[in-house]
């Protein structure tokens, strides 16, 4: 079971990876908007349970839906807390590095 939910986070999150490296290709780590992020996470999270679902409906089982909504949510969710958890990380690191840079040492 521990590795099915692995792959599942492997492939919601190179979803996400996708999705976010399209959208905020041009910006920079200080000018991205963790709420933009997460909900770019929300679509990568989703995105496979809904395709499930939209695979369901279109084999013509359209009784799935209430027992995959709850799934579409839950990992909206999770996608977003990830997404949002991890581009805080890079911006503190990133930040971090900025201030014990070389260049940033007082003359003299």
């Amino acid at each position: 079971m521990t590795v099915l939910f692995g792959i599942y986070g492997f492939i919601s999150g190179t979803i996400w990876s996708m999705i976010f490296a399209v959208a905020e290709r041009r910006r920079t780590w200080q000018s991205l908007s963790t709420g933009r992020t997460a909900i770019w996470g929300a679509l990568g999270g989703c995105a496979v349970p809904a395709g499930l679902l939209a695979s369901h409906f279109y084999a013509g089982h359209a009784e799935m839906w209430h027992q995959m909504l709850p799934m579409i949510v839950v990992t909206a969710w999770l996608g977003a807390g990830c997404a949002a958890a991890t581009v805080s990380i890079a911006r503190r690191a990133w930040l971090t590095r900025a201030e014990h840079s070389p260049r940033n040492a007082p003359v003299g």
